[in-house]
């Protein structure tokens, strides 16, 4: 069972929040189905391993594709999907 946001260590915070961030910038970027380069998510970013620590745990969820020797990612059909509805929802 996943914890409650109130029960987050600051460092899992930060992850969440982080990972929020990337998955915002590539479904808002240019549309469902922009490849964006993991430099230019990087410079968007403080910390380039944060970035590349976030989309691995993305890709692992499903929510993002990752090619071309892990240059290239691309929001996947559900984060879209999920995007949408959080946009409506709120």
């Amino acid at each position: 069972m996943l914890p409650m946001p109130d029960e987050i260590n600051p460092t899992g915070r930060r992850e969440l929040d982080t990972d929020k961030s990337v998955l915002l910038f590539l479904t808002e970027s240019g549309g469902p189905s922009e490849v964006a380069l993991v430099a230019d998510i990087e410079r968007q970013f403080e910390d380039a391993n944060e970035v590349d620590d976030a989309l691995g745990r993305l890709e692992r969820a499903g929510l993002v594709h990752r090619f071309d020797d892990r240059r290239l990612v691309l929001a996947t059909r559900p984060a879209i999907v999920a995007g949408e509805i959080y946009d409506h929802a709120f």
